[in-house]
């Protein structure tokens, strides 16, 4: 058990130093927690991609969203709020143009963007999931709404 230090007195005074240190760059410190950091990420990247690949494979063969994906006014029809009431049963918002004002995604003229919800649980909140996908043929996802990760081509 350590003994309280007496009042006034410095911690260095009181408490030896067992070892240095400065041998030890700070650029060498962490690579297992960043490491595992970088691997949960990258866990979450292929969570989102997986749960993704059944909207790919829709828009590959019939070149639109499964039926269960309804837009936001569709939504808002049979009762949706944002924030407030969760989609109704079994439907996802999903096939809204997507104006890609700050510029994040890939640009062409006359090209559309399009996003779909990924990962939609049946809650008030939408989440931050979504599939960008371009008229055509270009698909980025992401997990933030901040960080896009190109999937490759739908056609």
């Amino acid at each position: 058990m350590l003994s309280p230090l007496e009042k006034g007195a410095g911690v260095n005074e009181k408490l030896p130093v067992v070892g240095k240190t400065t041998d030890y760059p700070l650029t060498e410190f962490n690579h297992q927690a960043h490491n595992t950091a970088i691997y949960e990420a990258l866990k979450l990247d292929l969570k989102t991609q997986q749960a993704a690949n059944y909207l790919i494979d829709s828009l590959k063969n019939t070149g639109k969203l499964p039926e269960n994906f309804i837009t936001k006014k569709e939504a808002e029809n049979l009762g949706w709020k944002t924030g407030k009431k969760p989609v109704p049963d079994g439907k996802i918002i999903g096939g809204e143009p997507y104006s890609n004002i700050e510029g994040l995604l890939p640009s062409a003229p006359e090209r559309k963007w399009f996003e779909a919800d990924i990962n939609y649980t049946g809650t008030k909140s939408r989440g931050k999931e979504r599939l960008y996908y371009s008229d055509d043929g270009l698909l980025y996802f992401t997990r933030d709404h901040q960080t896009l990760i190109p999937m490759g081509r739908w056609k």
